[in-house]
C-alpha cells in the first residue's frame, strides 16, 4: 500500500506543477457523495477547488465561469444525467477529462460512457482508485494533445511540401530506391516529359534514365545524365538527389535541369575555341615560314650584296690610295666613311636576321639556341643569366622547339621590362617523356591579378602557345619574391 501511495505522488508531482490549483466540477445531487470524492482527493495530497451542480443550466454555467480542469459526475441525477453531461462536452468541443463517479451500474453501461469519450468509469465503492484515475485522465489528454498536435505539424508539413513540390519550375520525382518506382511527380515534370502523372506513377526511374549512369551512395549528390521523354527525345539533364524518407520508404527525390541547349552551347564554344586555336597555330606556323624566309634573304641576299659593296669599295679605296694623288684625299676620306656605313649595315643586317629567325634553333637545336639567347640576354642588358640544361640530345619536334624558344624569349622580355631582377636561373630538362623549361628570376615577382590582366596579351599568347602543344605554362611566387615560369609539354615516346 506505501509503494502505490509513493507510485501515485510520483506520478502527480510529474503531471502537475507544484502547487497547482485543481479545478475540479462534481456533477453530483448528493452532499455526501462529494464530500467522500473530496476526501479522497486530499488524502492523495491533490491542491484542489471544488464546485459541485446538479442541473444542465448550472453546468453549462460552470463549463464556462469556473473552467474546470476535471469533471466528475454522477450517472444518475434526478434533473439531468452523466451521460447527458458527456454530450455537451462533446459538443461544445471542449477537451476537459470526464470521468463517471456512480454506484452501481453494468459494464454494458461503462463500455458505452468509454465509447462516448468518457476517460474512465469510477465507483463510488471503489473511490481509492479515483486520484490515479484523475492523473491518468491527464496524461492521456495530454498524449491526445501531442498527438493531435503532431498530426498538425505533420498535415503543415506536408501541406508546405506539395506547395513548394507542385510550384516547383523544375521537374522534381521520388521514386522508391528498393523497387525504383515513382511515388511522386511534380507537375513541371508532367509538362517537360510528356507523360501524364498517373502515367509516371505506373514507371521506373530506369524507364526515363539508364540507372547504369548513376547509382545512389551518398545523401545528397550531383550528376549529368540523359533522360527520355515520352516521344522517344534524349535530353542532356543535371540531376541532383536528396536520399530521403517517403510514404515509409527509403526514396529518392530527384531534381533535374534540362541543359541540352547549354550542352550544345558549349560544345559550340569548345569548337569555336579549337577553331580558333588551330587558327592561331597556322598563324604562327605561317608567321615563323615567313621570318625563316625573311631572315634567309635577308642575310643571303641583303647580306652578300653589301659585302660585294664593300669589296668593292675597298678596292676603289686602294686604287686611290695607290695613286696618292692629293686632289683624290678627299674622295678617299669619303669612301672610308662608306665602308663603316657598310660595315654598320651588316651588323644590323645579322642581327635583324637572328631576331627573325635564329639560325642556331635550325642547326643545333634548342638546348643550344636557349643557352645562346641566355648569353645574348646577359650581355644585353647586364643582368647575370645562369643556364642549365640536360635533353640528353633527345629530338624535339621543330614546331616544339619553336614554340619553346618563343616563350622563352617573351619571358626574358617581361623580365627586362617588369621585374627589376639581377639574376635569372634558367633549367632545360625532359623527364617521363615531358619537356621542362623553367625560368626564375629575383625581382619584385608579379601579383596573382596582373596575370589575368585583359591587357596582359603577352602571358595570353605565352599560354596559347603552350595549349597549342598540349603543354601547361604555370607562374608562381608572389609580388616581392620574384618570379618562377615553368612550361610543362609533352613528348611522344621515342620508342613508339
Amino acid at each position: 500500500m506505501k509503494r502505490t501511495e509513493e507510485s501515485l505522488e510520483y506520478r502527480r508531482t510529474m503531471i502537475l506543477q507544484p502547487e497547482q490549483e485543481l479545478r475540479v466540477l462534481l456533477v453530483e445531487d448528493s452532499t455526501l457523495d462529494a464530500e467522500l470524492v473530496q476526501r479522497e482527493l486530499k488524502r492523495a495530497n491533490f491542491v484542489f477547488r471544488a464546485l459541485r451542480v446538479q442541473t444542465k443550466e448550472f453546468y453549462l454555467q460552470a463549463l464556462f465561469e469556473f473552467s474546470p480542469d476535471v469533471i466528475l459526475a454522477d450517472y444518475t441525477l434526478p434533473q439531468f444525467s452523466g451521460l447527458e453531461a458527456l454530450h455537451v462536452l462533446k459538443e461544445l468541443a471542449l477537451d476537459i477529462p470526464f470521468i463517471l463517479v456512480t454506484g452501481s451500474q453494468s459494464e454494458e453501461v461503462a463500455v458505452d460512457c468509454m465509447k462516448e469519450g468518457a476517460s474512465d468509469y469510477i465507483l463510488k465503492q471503489s473511490l481509492i482508485r479515483l486520484p490515479s484515475a484523475i492523473l491518468s485522465a491527464f496524461e492521456k489528454k495530454e498524449a491526445e494533445r501531442n498527438k493531435r498536435k503532431a498530426e498538425q505539424t505533420l498535415r503543415e508539413s506536408e501541406r508546405r511540401f506539395h506547395l513548394l513540390f507542385d510550384s516547383a519550375p523544375l521537374p522534381i520525382w521520388v521514386y522508391d530506391l528498393d523497387s525504383l518506382k515513382f511515388l511522386e511527380v511534380n507537375q513541371a515534370a508532367v509538362n517537360r516529359y510528356g507523360f501524364s502523372r498517373s502515367e509516371f506513377l505506373r514507371m521506373t526511374i530506369a524507364e526515363i534514365q539508364e540507372m547504369g549512369e548513376f547509382l545512389p551512395t551518398q545523401t545528397q549528390s550531383s550528376h549529368y545524365a540523359r533522360h527520355t521523354r515520352k516521344d522517344g527525345t534524349r535530353i542532356d539533364v543535371q540531376v541532383v538527389t536528396h536520399i530521403v524518407e517517403f510514404l515509409g520508404r527509403r526514396s529518392l527525390l530527384m531534381i533535374s535541369e534540362d541543359i541540352t541547349e547549354r550542352k550544345k552551347a558549349e560544345e559550340l564554344l569548345r569548337a569555336s575555341r579549337e577553331q580558333l586555336r588551330q587558327l592561331s597555330a597556322h598563324l604562327q606556323s605561317v608567321r615563323e615560314e615567313e621570318r625563316t624566309r625573311i631572315a634567309r634573304e635577308i642575310h643571303d641576299e641583303l647580306g652578300q650584296s653589301l659585302t660585294a659593296l664593300k669589296i668593292d669599295a675597298s678596292l676603289i679605296e686602294k686604287k686611290i690610295y695607290q695613286l696618292n694623288s692629293p686632289e683624290l684625299q678627299s674622295i678617299l676620306e669619303k669612301i672610308k666613311q662608306m665602308n663603316g656605313l657598310i660595315d654598320a649595315t651588316l651588323i644590323f643586317v645579322r642581327k635583324l636576321a637572328v631576331e627573325l629567325r635564329p639560325g642556331i634553333l635550325d642547326d643545333l637545336g634548342l638546348e643550344a639556341a636557349i643557352e645562346w639567347q641566355a648569353n645574348e640576354f646577359q650581355n644585353r642588358t647586364g643582368i647575370r643569366c645562369e643556364y642549365q640544361g640536360q635533353t640528353r640530345k633527345r629530338s624535339i619536334p621543330p614546331d616544339h622547339a619553336t614554340a619553346v624558344f618563343r616563350i622563352f624569349q617573351e619571358t626574358l622580355t617581361n623580365i627586362t621590362r617588369h621585374a627589376e631582377a639581377t639574376r635569372v636561373w634558367v633549367s632545360l630538362e625532359i623527364t617521363h617523356n615531358q619537356l621542362v623549361l623553367e625560368v626564375q628570376d629575383n625581382g619584385k615577382g608579379i601579383a596573382e591579378q596582373d596575370m589575368s590582366k585583359p591587357l596582359s596579351l603577352g602571358i595570353l599568347g605565352m599560354k596559347e602557345r603552350a595549349l597549342l602543344l598540349g603543354g601547361e605554362l604555370l607562374f608562381s611566387g608572389s609580388f616581392g619574391s620574384g618570379t618562377k615560369v615553368t612550361l610543362t609539354v609533352p613528348l611522344q615516346d621515342e620508342k613508339r
